[in-house]
């Protein structure tokens, strides 16, 4: 790739990285980083845990599969998803985040971090 392309490619990245960040209000600032890169080694920028929260996929606990939950939610691996999925299997939908908390593997700070993103 060219250095011109390159620095364009950048450049445009950059753009997009603080659309998106002035979109999101300047929130918790405070927070530590997180670093987030792309797939191609082009650039990186820097976002909030508060912010890469806003940035996932809402999903509803009550349909999606393990995959998805996994993908959707913060410190949901395939174990805790399978959890989740039987969870639901055996005791039906989910109402509300403490039926959610219900599931081993679920605790306060799992609430916490994917609360905003859950829908039922």
């Amino acid at each position: 790739m060219s250095v011109t392309k390159k620095k364009l490619s950048q450049t445009a990245i950059s753009a997009i990285v603080v659309a998106l960040l002035s979109g999101l209000g300047g929130q918790a600032m405070a927070e530590t980083p997180v670093t987030v890169t792309s797939d191609k080694p082009v650039a990186t920028a820097t976002v909030t845990q508060g912010e890469l929260k806003q940035l996932r996929p809402k999903v509803n606990i009550n349909q999606a599969g393990a995959d998805e939950l996994v993908e959707a939610l913060i410190g949901v691996g395939p174990s805790k998803a399978d959890a989740i999925v039987a969870w639901r299997n055996e005791n039906g939908p989910f109402q509300s985040l403490a039926d959610f908390a219900k599931v081993k593997g679920i605790g306060p700070a799992t609430l916490e971090k994917n609360k905003d993103n859950i829908l039922f």
